[in-house]
C-alpha cells in the first residue's frame, strides 16, 4: 500500500488503444498516478487482429512487470524467449511470465482450424404414411443438430404437396420448390416436423415415399396406418419390422393335412383336412384341437369297437364322444361366425406392430430414408372367400355328420349293465319249545 503519491509511465504496445475512460495517454504511454493509500490502477485497451505480439520489459522505471495471458480456447498462444512461470491458475489455462527490466517475450497467436467432418447431423427420423382412397397423408419427424447455423435442405417425393413445417414447434413460412424444402437451422438441436400429402391411392402395393433427408442420419423409423377395409398379406422393408405369421402356420397346417390324410381313419382326404384348418385358423388356432380329435376318435371308435367289452368302458367312451362332438360342432359354428362377420386373423407381429399399426426400424440410413411396402387386398375379398369356405364346409359337413354317426352307433349306442342277483334270504330257524319239567 503506498503512503504517498506516485507517478508511473507504462508504456504501451505498438498496436494498443486504451478505450478505458479517464486513462491519461501521453507520447504512447499511460501515466499512472496512484494517490496516497491505493493500491491498484488498471485500464482496458484493445489491440489489433495479429499472429504476433511482442512483450518488452521496462528499464529504467521503478516497477516490476508481470505478464499474463488468458485466451479464448479458439485461439492458440505459445510463447518463446522466456520461460514459463505457471500454467494453470485457479483451475484455468493461465500462462505466467515474470521478465527482468529489458527482457524480450514473443507470443505467436493461432487459430486451429476445424476438423473435417459433417456440420449437421440427424439424431433420428419418424415417418409416418396414412394411406386413402385417393391420397396418402405423410409426416416426418427430425432430430437435428447443428454446429452452426445455415439451412439443410430435405427432398421430398414428385407429387408432395405441403401443408405444415415446424421448428420446435413454430410454424414456418418454408414453401416447396421443385421438390427442395429448405429449412433454416441454427446452432443447437431442433426438432423439425413436416407434413405433406402424397397423390398416391392405397392399391395392392403400398409403397412408402422416397424422401432424401439432406445427409446420413441414425434411428430412423416408419410407420404405416393401414386402413380397416384392406387384407393385410404380406409386408417388406428393414429387417426390424412386422412379420405376416399365417404364412408359417399355414405351412405347419398343410404337413398336418398330409400326414392326417394319409394316416387317420377318416373320409377327409388332405385337402379337407386342409380347408378345414385354414378357414379355422382364422377364429382360433385352439379350435382346432376339438375339431381334429372329434374326427380321428370317431374313426378309432369304428375300427376297435371290438375291444369295447365292458359296459362302464363302452358308455364312458360313449359320453366322452358326445362331449367332444358338442365342443367341436361349437367351434365350426364359432369359425363360420367369425370367418363371415370378423376380421382376419394374420398373425402380424415385430417391432411393436399390430394387425394396422405397422413399424419398422434402422439404425443408420445414407440419405434416403428406407423404403417399406405393404401387399394388400380389399377386405371384401376376405369375405367372399370365406363365404365360399362356408359353403363347402356346410356340404362337406352333412357327409362327415352321417360317417360320424355310424361310427358312433356301430355297436349299440348304450349298454344297459347286467341285472343284479337276487339278494338271499337268510334262513329263519324255528325255535323249539322247551321240554316239560317233571
Amino acid at each position: 500500500q503506498n503512503n504517498s503519491a506516485l507517478l508511473v509511465k507504462v508504456a504501451l504496445l505498438p498496436s494498443e488503444r486504451v478505450t478505458s475512460a479517464n486513462t491519461v495517454v501521453k507520447d504512447h504511454k499511460v501515466l499512472v498516478s496512484m494517490p496516497s493509500g491505493s493500491n491498484s490502477f488498471s485500464w482496458h485497451s484493445s489491440l489489433e487482429k495479429t499472429g504476433q505480439i511482442e512483450l518488452l520489459a521496462a528499464t529504467g522505471e521503478k516497477l516490476r512487470e508481470i505478464w499474463q495471458v488468458a485466451a479464448s480456447p479458439m485461439w492458440r498462444v505459445s510463447g518463446h524467449g522466456l520461460p514459463v512461470i505457471n500454467y494453470y491458475q485457479h483451475g484455468r489455462w493461465l500462462p505466467q511470465w515474470q521478465p527482468w527490466p529489458g527482457e524480450k517475450l514473443t507470443l505467436d497467436i493461432t487459430r486451429p482450424g476445424g476438423a473435417a467432418g459433417q456440420t449437421v447431423t440427424i439424431d433420428n427420423s419418424n415417418i409416418s404414411v396414412t394411406p386413402g382412397k385417393r391420397s396418402c397423408r405423410v409426416t416426418l419427424d427430425m432430430l437435428v443438430r447443428s454446429s452452426h447455423g445455415g439451412e439443410h435442405v430435405i427432398t421430398l417425393p414428385p407429387g408432395a404437396k405441403l401443408r405444415r413445417v415446424a421448428i420446435n414447434g413454430q410454424k414456418q413460412p418454408v414453401k416447396l420448390k421443385q421438390l427442395l424444402l429448405t429449412v433454416p437451422l441454427a446452432p443447437g438441436a431442433q426438432h423439425i416436423e413436416l407434413e405433406w400429402q402424397q397423390p398416391q391411392h392405397i392399391g395392392m402395393v403400398t409403397a412408402t415415399p422416397a424422401v432424401h433427408l439432406g445427409g446420413n442420419s441414425v434411428n430412423c423409423r416408419i410407420n404405416v396406418n393401414m386402413p380397416r377395409e384392406r387384407w393385410i398379406l404380406f409386408t417388406r422393408g428393414p429387417v426390424m419390422g412386422p412379420a405376416v405369421l399365417f404364412w408359417g402356420v399355414l405351412l405347419v397346417i398343410a404337413v398336418i393335412a398330409v400326414l392326417l390324410g394319409r394316416y387317420a381313419d377318416t373320409p377327409l382326404v388332405w385337402w379337407h383336412w386342409l380347408l378345414l384348418f385354414a378357414g379355422l385358423s382364422q377364429a382360433s388356432l385352439p379350435a382346432l384341437v376339438p375339431v381334429a380329435a372329434w374326427l380321428i376318435l370317431l374313426g378309432l371308435r369304428r375300427k376297435h369297437q371290438a375291444g369295447l367289452t365292458g359296459v362302464w368302458r363302452f358308455n364312458f367312451t360313449q359320453m366322452a364322444l358326445v362331449l367332444l362332438s358338442v365342443l367341436a360342432l361349437g367351434a365350426i359354428v364359432f369359425g363360420i361366425q367369425q370367418g363371415l362377420l370378423g376380421l382376419p386373423q394374420m398373425q402380424i407381429s415385430g417391432n411393436h406392430s399390430s394387425t394396422w399399426h405397422l413399424h419398422w426400424y434402422q439404425d443408420r440410413c445414407a440419405g434416403f430414408i428406407p423404403a417399406a411396402q405393404v401387399i394388400s387386398v380389399p377386405m371384401y375379398i376376405y369375405r367372399l372367400l370365406m363365404l365360399l369356405w362356408a359353403l363347402w364346409l356346410a356340404l362337406a359337413l352333412l357327409k362327415w355328420l352321417q360317417w360320424g354317426w355310424e361310427c358312433f352307433s356301430s355297436g349299440g349306442l348304450w349298454r344297459k349293465p347286467p341285472p343284479r342277483a337276487p339278494r338271499a334270504k337268510p334262513v329263519q330257524h324255528q325255535q323249539q319249545p322247551p321240554e316239560p319239567k317233571g
